[in-house]
C-alpha cells in the first residue's frame, strides 16, 4: 500500500486547515456535552462520510467541478481535510436539538446555516482549499441545504434507534 504523498508545498491552505482544526475542537472540549458518545461519534462521522462521497462524485474526471487542495493528485491533506466537515454537521445539529427548531424556524435555521457553510466554503476559497473550474457558488448552497436536511433526518434516525435499543435492554 502506497502512502498518501505530502503536499508539495506547505501554505496558507494547510496552515488555515490546521488552525481551524485547533478553533473546532476546543470549542467542542469548552461546550456542554449534550450527546451520549455513541451518538456523538455517528454526528462526527455523517458529515465527513457525505464530503468525501460528494468530493469524489463531483471531482471524479466525468464531472470535474473542482479540486482539493492543490492539486488532482489525492495528497495526504486531502484526506485530513474531511476532518474539519465533522464539528460543523456536529454544531448544527447541536444547535438544533438545543433550539427544537419547528416549522417555518426550522426552514430560516437549515437556510440560515446554508448561507453560513457558503460563507465558509468562501474563505476555504479564498485560502485555496478548493479549485473551482465549474462548480458555482448558487450550486453549493443548493447542495448545503440538502446536506442540512439529510443531517438532520440522520439525527433522527439514530436518535429512534438508540431509543428502541434503550427500550429493549
Amino acid at each position: 500500500m502506497k502512502a498518501l504523498p505530502l503536499p508539495k508545498s506547505f501554505d496558507e491552505n494547510e496552515w488555515f486547515f490546521l488552525i481551524l482544526l485547533v478553533v473546532c475542537i476546543f470549542l467542542y472540549k469548552i461546550i456542554p456535552k449534550r450527546f451520549p458518545f455513541s451518538i456523538a461519534i455517528l454526528l462526527f462521522l455523517f458529515p465527513i462520510t457525505t464530503a468525501r462521497l460528494t468530493d469524489k462524485f463531483l471531482s471524479a474526471p466525468d464531472i470535474d467541478l473542482y479540486d482539493v487542495y492543490d492539486s488532482e493528485a489525492f495528497e495526504l491533506f486531502d484526506l485530513l481535510s474531511y476532518a474539519m466537515y465533522a464539528p460543523f454537521g456536529y454544531f448544527f445539529i447541536y444547535l438544533y436539538d438545543m433550539y427544537r427548531f419547528k416549522g417555518f424556524k426550522l426552514v430560516v435555521y437549515i437556510f440560515g446555516c446554508s448561507g453560513l457553510a457558503l460563507g465558509f466554503e468562501w474563505i476555504t476559497h479564498q485560502f485555496h482549499l478548493f479549485k473551482y473550474k465549474e462548480f458555482t457558488f448558487p450550486l453549493a448552497f443548493t447542495y448545503y441545504i440538502g446536506s442540512q436536511i439529510a443531517t438532520i433526518l440522520y439525527y433522527h434516525l439514530i436518535s429512534y434507534h438508540r431509543k428502541k435499543a434503550m427500550l429493549n435492554d
